[in-house]
């Protein structure tokens, strides 16, 4: 098969490849051709052959260094292939001689941070979801011939309503043009009377457990903080209620299992109760339910430490009336030091789900507002001091995060 594949060079078409800019930029353009090739060498049935033949056409028109990467990637593809592996969840040049860092560079100057992310994400083996690369490529055609600036703006449009679709809240944020800012809107309890019983289960058990210092636990501790302001801020926000006692009983059932915190009676009751009354509010409230489901379904990526978190939340506080931007000043630092630091009083590490899941939801939903009203962005710009397209800019940012670490 490979020799087959070797053979497939058509010299008028190796030429039409020649043509092209630089051996880089073929590399860019092509650079899933390794992938598409092993495809062809494993399910040749259902694909055409001059797919085949144009694919392998494409690779023997690189120059010798790339042309060597895209053959050593196809052959360990199709090796994988034959084990019963997924190629696609490998890195793209693996078993390859070609620098990711010259492939890096060609892809610098690409309009909107999405087709890095989106290359980035077939040179690690981590595509984005399929899903949403599959409503950019039905583009219209008549939009593409509008040049990259346009495609940019049109991605990072369809880029916020996926992520707030992918990221369900029950709740509302929306532009008040009172305060001329944005604000957030709980869902209603839907029997207000239960979760009242079930909070104050809640704070009792926690009282219980504090009251015994051999307990570990101390009005310092994460889990004491977390169940106190839940208490006195969120008591009507039934999505709140659920994340937070979702997250205390993990941090609880993991603490207990690897002995960081004795597995006494008060903290067993502590930890029912949390569990308890997560389960209470996803009973009531079926919106809930299904965003925890949609939640345990998806996993954040790795990501980096990023300057930019801290260096934008001012201007998401501006942006936000007194409850959400509390709530971003809360959960910004959180995520960070989850995914970056060390967890205070020696706490073991959350996830951070749920606080990137409020992050990138509500900045979704804010970016739409912003790109439909001019008065709201107008507004918002007034209050940070920045131009329209610095702020739509900082909103996009988090929207092209979110979008690369639940993808």
């Amino acid at each position: 098969m490979y020799e087959t594949l070797r053979g497939m060079t058509d010299q008028g078409q190796s030429e039409f490849f020649a043509k092209r800019n630089s051996d880089d930029k073929r590399a860019l353009d092509l650079g899933n051709a390794a992938r598409v090739v092993a495809y062809v060498a494993c399910e040749a049935t259902r694909l055409d052959r001059m797919s085949a033949r144009n694919v392998a056409v494409a690779i023997n028109s690189l120059s010798p260094e790339g042309r060597a990467a895209a053959w050593a990637a196809t052959r360990a593809d199709c090796e994988a292939m034959e084990r019963g592996e997924n190629a696609m969840q490998s890195p793209l040049w693996r078993g390859a001689p070609y620098s990711e860092n010259r492939l890096r560079e060609g892809i610098s100057g690409f309009a909107g941070g999405f087709w890095r992310a989106w290359y980035q994400g077939y040179l690690d083996g981590q595509p984005l979801d399929w899903e949403f690369q599959n409503q950019v490529a039905l583009i219209p055609d008549e939009d593409w011939k509008k040049g990259p600036d346009h495609i940019a703006r049109l991605v990072e449009e369809l880029e916020a309503a996926y992520l707030a679709e992918k990221l369900p809240q029950a709740e509302r944020v929306e532009f008040n043009p009172a305060t001329g800012r944005f604000r957030l809107i709980p869902t209603p309890l839907a029997k207000p009377a239960l979760i009242a019983a079930t909070i104050s289960q809640v704070s009792d058990a926690l009282s219980d457990a504090l009251a015994n210092p051999s307990n570990g636990l101390s009005e310092g501790s994460r889990e004491a903080r977390v169940i106190s302001r839940m208490v006195t801020k969120y008591g009507n926000d039934p999505q709140r209620i659920e994340m937070d006692l979702t997250n205390i009983h993990r941090a609880l059932t993991r603490q207990i299992a690897t002995e960081d915190l004795p597995p006494s009676e008060e903290n067993l009751a502590l930890q029912a109760a949390c569990e308890e009354g997560a389960q209470a509010v996803r009973a009531t409230h079926p919106e809930v339910a299904e965003n925890r489901l949609i939640l345990s379904e998806h996993a954040l990526r790795e990501f980096k430490p990023d300057e930019k978190f801290s260096e934008y939340l001012p201007v998401l506080a501006a942006a936000s009336e007194e409850e959400l931007a509390e709530q971003f000043n809360e959960d910004i630092p959180e995520l960070i030091n989850d995914a970056f630091g060390q967890a205070p009083n020696n706490a073991l590490r959350l996830p951070g789900a749920d606080p990137a899941t409020r992050i990138f939801s509500r900045t979704a939903k804010m970016s739409i507002v912003l790109r439909k009203s001019t008065d709201a962005l107008d507004a918002i710009c007034a209050r940070t001091g920045l131009s329209r397209g610095d702020l739509l800019n900082v909103f996009m940012w988090f929207v092209g995060m979110g979008i690369t670490l639940f993808s």
